[in-house]
């Protein structure tokens, strides 16, 4: 099979044959995907925006340095702290390992809860963009809350 002939083709199963990429497979650029679930404005399939990555991004960074490590590391604190005075065993203290365990523990649960707790400050920043499908998916949401 020569080069020319898998131009815009995939490949099959079966040497020498090709099949032809629908339009919709080839064009990576259109962000006006239909939904595939039929359940909403926004499906799998849908690519972001530069802007909605940006803000994905953006979130990501704040959640973690803003929430997450600061909720994490002072709940490992606490945590070894109360180890430490003995307020905090029980007879699942390892003997191996000591109070990490626990303190680890405290850190994940800390992380999770940062991470949960910036959702909404998250969503305030999807709602402002203007050309935005999600923005507008998280607007119309709001909008559409049961009483």
């Amino acid at each position: 099979m020569d080069r020319s002939s898998l131009s815009g083709f995939t490949g099959s199963d079966h040497p020498g044959e090709t099949t032809p990429l629908p339009a919709e497979q080839t064009d990576h650029t259109s962000a006006q995907l239909p939904s595939a679930s039929g359940k909403g404005p926004l499906g799998m399939d849908y690519i972001p925006t530069e802007e909605e990555r940006r803000v994905f991004k953006e979130c990501n960074q704040e959640s973690f340095w803003y929430r997450s490590v600061p909720i994490s590391v002072s709940s490992m604190a606490l945590t070894q702290f109360l180890v430490s005075r003995g307020q905090l065993s029980s007879m699942y203290s390892s003997p191996r390992f000591g109070s990490v365990p626990k303190v680890l523990f405290a850190g994940a649960c800390g992380y999770f809860a940062g991470k949960l707790s910036y959702m909404k400050t998250c969503q305030e920043k999807f709602k402002r963009l203007e050309n935005s499908r999600l923005g507008e998916a998280l607007r119309q949401r709001a909008g559409h809350r049961p009483p």
